[in-house]
């Protein structure tokens, strides 16, 4: 019997094992080669306490972020795909054609759901816990901060190449890599444990948002993890997830690198809040209908390939 076919006869559970022991060793495979890098930099400039200078720099920061898509998220998703099935790219639906009514559906909702985003990342960060859980927000307020300032030292600056190495790490990997990890492969084995396509969208999106430790922007990510679950369902493609992923995040580098410590930058990214809370309605309202628009379609199409 095959590696292959011994991996293909393992349960659904055994096989979502697999992918998160996949994505733990990813983990430490890409700690140990940034460390790497980066001792091998150190011995070279003739400095070896330069280590902790060279983590902080922004070049380390942004080949860190690269390298942990690359292993933690890509590579897993790919070699669960390559085990599970027979066909790789079929298991990921990456072959399967692209609907242009999806891409277009796809492009709209990106900017039309920015108010529902907004508002409840608004709300998401009134959180308070309880007093005796106070070790514990204290904690998570440390994560938050921490992430913040990640990711500031990351977008900063406001030259051209800049702007290009940011939508590349932000952007193109994030929305590639987590989408054939998160929906491509972790969403499907879910679906084949639950036999519940709306279950296996929301606990995918649930750890989607888990994980990137950011407590207090929870609500609006798992929303939008919903989303591109959805997506991926309804037009039976990886790519319009991924597509919507990368809208999502290359809008954001390119709002900060444009608008970043200027009075209009606070205004956009409190869309559905404070003066402009009258979007938040139309938002829904278009969302709303939006979705069960592809709802009709999917069924629709569902029912006639059944017959």
């Amino acid at each position: 019997m095959s590696l292959r076919n011994t991996f293909q006869g393992m349960s659904s559970w055994t096989q979502l094992l697999f992918l998160c022991l996949f994505a733990f060793f990813g983990l430490i495979v890409s700690i140990l080669i940034v460390g790497v890098i980066g001792l091998v930099a150190a011995l070279k400039s003739g400095d070896v306490t330069n280590v902790g200078a060279l983590a902080e720099s922004i070049n380390y920061l942004r080949l860190s972020q690269f390298l942990s898509t690359i292993f933690i998220f890509l590579m897993p998703a790919l070699l669960c795909a390559y085990l599970f099935n027979n066909k790789t790219t079929n298991y990921l639906k990456l072959n399967k054609p692209v609907d242009v009514k999806y891409v277009l559906i796809s492009i709209g909702l990106v900017f039309i759901i920015q108010p529902i985003i907004s508002f409840t990342a608004y709300y998401n960060e009134q959180m308070k816990l309880p007093s005796f859980m106070s070790g514990i927000e204290k904690w998570m307020l440390g994560m938050e901060q921490s992430s913040a300032a990640m990711m500031e030292r990351l977008m900063a600056g406001d030259t051209m190449s800049t702007l290009f190495i940011n939508i590349i790490i932000i952007a193109v990997m994030a929305a590639l890599t987590e989408e054939l990890f998160f929906r491509g492969a972790m969403q499907q084995i879910f679906n084949k444990i639950t036999n519940n396509y709306h279950i296996s969208v929301w606990i995918t999106a649930f750890i989607f948002s888990a994980i990137h430790m950011q407590f207090y922007g929870f609500i609006p990510r798992l929303l939008l993890g919903a989303l591109l679950g959805y997506l991926f369902v309804w037009s039976r493609t990886i790519w319009i997830p991924i597509l919507v992923h990368f809208l999502n995040n290359a809008s954001a580098v390119v709002i900060y690198w444009l608008y970043h410590g200027k009075p209009e930058y606070e205004k956009i990214e409190n869309i559905g809040v404070a003066d402009s809370w009258w979007t938040i309605l139309p938002s829904v309202v278009l969302t709303v209908i939006i979705l069960l628009f592809l709802l009709k379609e999917y069924n629709q199409k569902h029912k006639y390939a059944e017959l």
